[in-house]
């Protein structure tokens, strides 16, 4: 069994994840998700962030030393 399907069976994660968001947990399916991401955008900037969260760059970069 994955870490996410334990996850979503544990009672105390749905009360906290509510506790943090004020959503219901709702697992996202891969199918879903590819789509999601197939629609979204890629404009110079988005394309920008998405570098930034992911880490590319090369080390000491501005870009691979962004935080979340």
């Amino acid at each position: 069994m994955t870490l996410a399907r334990k996850s979503f069976m544990d009672g105390e994660f749905h009360k906290e994840f509510k506790k943090l968001t004020g959503d219901l947990p709702t697992p996202l399916m891969p199918e879903t998700m590819d789509k999601y991401i197939r629609e979204l955008p890629w404009s110079p900037e988005i394309v920008a962030l998405f570098h930034k969260i992911a880490g590319a760059g090369p080390p000491g970069s501005v870009v691979s030393n962004f935080l979340i």
